[in-house]
């Protein structure tokens, strides 16, 4: 295969498996976009909920990276079998992990938002509360959804899962008009599209492994095997953990923001929207380069793990900078999309711009680390990101906003130091070249 033929074959990977990755994240802001017409203390509400919810789908999808591993190896030395086995352990396993958090949301979810957000509006907690609880019920459906995405990735196949999820963003957008403006449910309406969408949307997504379609066929009840389990974890586990503290720390930002007011958080929540779907497209090709670079480095080729390394974080960063320039110059139009009060358009646009800074140094870590996941310097991006969230980010941003009262510019401060240590350091270790003759096998 000659540079040209290779380039092509991770276009054609990359720019639906970036779609897909920009899908998932908008299935949760279209509940935001709709409560931003109904009030801020509903805007906040759904937000924080939204944030909870992304928590448990990115550790599904930090598992996930285990499963697109293993079998991507598996696809490149052409083992069917371990493929479908891989597959449905992988599906048991993620559904018995959607179980556990279904338990936490059904006891525990009440005193976990309420000791969060202890000074935020009663009336927004209460909000919160309802709204994750009528959500918990899609949590299954999610981790079928989120890990059958997971097993087609291993064998290349991008294009099923972004069609898959367009379709189910379409549909929670006819059901949030339905639900939430037509039958006058109001908020919770939002909750309701959600959970059908997710749900019907697995259905299809299932149907996909099970019928032959696909190089996946789980055409029957598969043995557990604890070795597979084993090794699908041990690849996986590390981006989970490492997927938790970090979101977590989204949502510690959050409780920092709320201490400013319902406007601003509501306004940080528009901000955080808009920059979730620019940090999918970096997230789609962290993917990519997984799924290219454990298949490479299966095959004894590291010259091509090298050139799609630095060559995708090289596109990344020109595409990112481009989008940056956009969003800055129409961030009064981007947030009115989200809101019709000005005080929080206001709010999310001053946020927006001041976080368009940070784009340059957030594609670079964000791209890099995918090749660092896949070899034992996984330790140092587990370790960069859970002390940089939690020991700098954090506590700095806190300190800027209770004690300085610099507002969200205290946010802002906190995150450009934790993005630039970050860059320095994922690059560091990337340019060591390690991951490149480490890789997981």
């Amino acid at each position: 295969m000659n540079n040209n033929e290779m380039t092509k074959d991770i276009c054609k990977y990359a720019v639906p498996c970036i779609a897909e990755r920009m899908l998932i994240t908008f299935a949760c802001m279209i509940s935001s976009i709709f409560m931003g017409r109904l009030g801020a203390k509903e805007l906040a509400a759904v937000s924080v909920s939204n944030t909870i919810i992304e928590i448990v789908q990115s550790l599904l999808i930090g598992l996930g990276i285990g499963a697109t591993v293993f079998i991507s190896i598996r696809f490149a030395n052409n083992d069917s079998k371990k493929i479908n086995q891989a597959s449905f352990n992988y599906l048991i396993i993620s559904i018995i992990f959607a179980m556990i958090f279904f338990g936490i949301f059904s006891v525990g979810v009440k005193g976990i938002v309420y000791l969060l957000f202890r000074k935020s509006d009663p009336k927004v907690k209460e909000m919160t509360v309802r709204y994750l609880q009528t959500i918990k019920w899609a949590l299954p459906c999610l981790a079928i959804d989120v890990g059958v995405t997971a097993c087609l990735r291993g064998v290349k196949n991008a294009k099923l899962p972004f069609a898959f999820t367009l379709i189910v963003n379409l549909i929670n957008i006819v059901l949030c008009v339905l639900f939430i403006f037509k039958m006058n449910f109001g908020y919770i309406g939002g909750a309701y599209a959600y959970n059908i969408s997710i749900m019907a949307g697995s259905i299809a997504k299932l149907l996909v492994v099970i019928l032959p379609i696909t190089d996946i066929h789980i055409n029957h009840l598969y043995k557990m095997d604890m070795g597979i389990i084993k090794q699908i974890i041990k690849i996986g586990f590390p981006t989970l953990f490492e997927q938790f503290w970090v979101k977590t720390g989204f949502l510690g930002m959050q409780t920092i923001t709320a201490l400013l007011g319902t406007f601003t958080l509501a306004g940080y929540q528009i901000s955080s929207n808009v920059f979730n779907i620019l940090y999918a497209i970096t997230a789609g090709l962290e993917t990519t380069m997984i799924t290219f670079v454990s298949g490479y480095n299966a095959s004894g080729e590291p010259q091509k793990s090298e050139k799609t390394t630095f060559g995708i974080v090289k596109y990344a960063e020109i595409i990112m900078l481009l989008l940056g320039i956009i969003v800055f110059a129409f961030a009064p139009n981007i947030s009115a999309f989200f809101s019709n009060d000005s005080a929080v358009i206001s709010s999310a646009v001053k946020i927006i711009r001041i976080m368009c800074i940070t784009l340059p140094f957030t594609t670079y870590f964000q791209s890099i680390q995918g090749v660092l996941k896949i070899c034992p310097d996984v330790k140092v991006v587990i370790i960069m990101n859970i002390l940089n969230t939690w020991f700098l980010r954090v506590p700095i941003s806190y300190v800027f906003v209770k004690y300085c009262g610099l507002d969200f510019y205290g946010l802002f401060i906190g995150f450009l130091v934790d993005y630039i240590t970050r860059s320095i350091g994922f690059g560091v270790e990337a340019k060591k070249k390690r991951w490149l003759y480490r890789s997981i096998k």
